[in-house]
């Protein structure tokens, strides 16, 4: 499994890619819903 991320990421500043890329792994290998990554992006 994996995601192509690419821009998404590398172009946002550094505390919300960290976000983006915390979400991303939440999903790709937690097995964590949309929301909860959605959470996890948006901070909560």
């Amino acid at each position: 499994m994996g995601a192509a991320t690419g821009r998404n990421i590398h172009q946002r500043p550094t505390e919300e890619a960290v976000r983006m890329t915390e979400a991303c792994h939440a999903i790709i290998c937690k097995g964590a819903s949309v929301a909860d990554a959605m959470a996890i992006f948006q901070g909560n």
